[in-house]
């Protein structure tokens, strides 16, 4: 098991952040740039109830194949992986980091 510290973990919110709504809208797959790490990530769209209904959107982690709102490369080995590849548990709020400090370079469009 890779060490949590040398892994970078890529949110929804992240890539939410480098669009325009309506080019984050459009978007099913993104490229993340890690270190010297490069991957791509698909996003899966799925109607369900949310607080302000709508459309949601998920990572599909490329080890496993399921959805997942956290994506992590470890910054050593270039593996990628979910929360559950990576066995990792859900930080409660004191834990968690801020999202600057996340190791990610670029996240680009695919399509």
């Amino acid at each position: 098991m890779t060490c949590l510290d040398e892994v970078v973990r890529v949110r929804m919110p992240m890539v939410r952040a480098r669009f325009m709504p309506k080019e984050f809208l459009a978007l099913r797959k993104v490229r993340i740039t890690a270190g010297t790490v490069d991957f791509d990530v698909e996003i899966d769209v799925t109607e369900g109830p949310g607080c302000y209904g709508g459309m949601r959107r998920w990572f599909r982690c490329p080890r496993c194949a399921a959805r997942t709102t956290v994506i992590g490369v470890s910054a050593y080995t270039g593996g990628v992986g979910c929360r559950k590849c990576w066995r990792w548990r859900k930080r409660t709020a004191l834990e968690a980091a801020p999202h600057t400090r996340t190791g990610v370079t670029s996240i680009s469009s695919t399509d």
